[in-house]
């Protein structure tokens, strides 16, 4: 059993044995899995949750400043002080460092409603304006993505998606332009619209809410096909599973986007964007991972599709971390599933 599955079951037996000083799990390599407390667990019982699992796996124990239950608090504070200030860019936590990133400006009454909304002493508060998300503008999965016209006309073709009536849609990011312009996709590397091995496309709906951003069409021209493909840049790897529930911190997730190709990166904490929760993916040798025109990727792992890249974190023409949509929020919300998912 790869390290990387162990995580659904073993982070359930902590939250079963430790409700209250568990936080959450770090993959940490091939064969290291690193579980945060926020005040050291009883040794025995620690033994007795990681028992029958893989003995090729170390398992450590971390330090914590929040455990979940507490952090569970401290979010539903982020999510009411977001609603009296939706103009808030974003917001990240992670209950290791026990921080709250805000990606803005610096803003006394932000500040103050976080910490009236969230009563806990010495609750420490960074902004942090240089990590506003900002949409990658210009986009198989790793097909471009074009519009006609508008601000967001490149962009990248994510998961395919099939709705409870059997009707096949291929996708990509939703803020990118909709149904006001024109739409075509084009599987020979990163070229405009109307430029040579364009295919038109009819745009169907998008999702821009509840941790979403994603928009799906069907195909114009009866000759084209949806496949449940991704390119990695050398090959075509068929979609098998979808990632169930939320990433753990430390995983390593890729994405084929029109500007930088085939990148890497690990996942990081989740960040609250467009009324739910988004998560960063950072390379980590700091090399650049996302451009303008990645939006709408589909983040995989092997044969497993996780999310849609969302944008990247910071300003400038490219970053060391994207953030991206997961695909359980289109279950949660949505009638969408991954197509090839034969089992999910």
């Amino acid at each position: 059993m790869r390290t990387q599955a162990v995580l659904p079951e073993l982070q359930n037996r902590l939250e079963s044995a430790f409700p209250d000083n568990f936080a959450r799990l770090t993959f940490a390599g091939p064969a290291k899995i690193i579980a945060h407390f926020d005040s050291a667990p009883d040794q025995s019982e620690f033994r007795r949750a990681t028992a029958g699992l893989p003995a090729s796996i170390q398992f450590e124990v971390g330090e914590a400043r929040y455990s979940a239950r507490e952090a569970a608090k401290i979010e539903n504070g982020i999510r009411a002080t977001t609603r009296s200030f939706p103009e808030i860019n974003s917001i990240a936590f992670d209950p290791v460092d026990g921080v709250i990133y805000v990606n803005d400006k610096e803003d006394a009454q932000i500040e103050a409603a976080l910490r009236g909304a969230i009563p806990i002493d010495e609750l420490k508060i960074i902004f942090r304006p240089e990590m506003a998300i900002t949409l990658s503008e210009n986009a198989i999965s790793g097909s471009t993505w074009n519009a006609e016209t508008g601000s967001h006309s490149q962009c990248t073709i994510g998961l395919s998606v099939i709705d409870s009536s059997g009707t096949k849609y291929t996708t990509t990011a939703g803020h990118c332009n909709d149904d006001t312009a024109r739409h075509e996709f084009n599987i020979y590397q990163d070229r405009a619209y109307g430029e040579p091995g364009g295919s038109r496309l009819n745009f169907i709906s998008q999702r821009l809410d509840l941790g979403m951003d994603i928009q799906w069409h069907t195909l114009r021209e009866t000759d084209d096909a949806i496949r449940a493909y991704y390119w990695d840049g050398s090959q075509s790897v068929p979609i098998k599973a979808r990632g169930s529930g939320a990433p753990t911190y430390g995983q390593t997730f890729c994405k084929f986007g029109r500007k930088t190709s085939w990148t890497c990166g690990t996942v990081g904490s989740r960040v609250w964007r467009y009324g739910g929760y988004m998560y960063y993916l950072t390379e980590p040798n700091g090399k650049t991972i996302v451009r303008p025109g990645d939006s709408g990727a589909g983040v995989v792992q092997g044969n497993t599709g996780w999310g849609w890249v969302h944008g990247q974190s910071g300003t400038g023409s490219g970053s060391s971390t994207l953030v991206f949509m997961i695909v359980q929020e289109i279950y949660d919300h949505t009638d969408l599933r991954i197509l090839g998912c034969s089992t999910c």
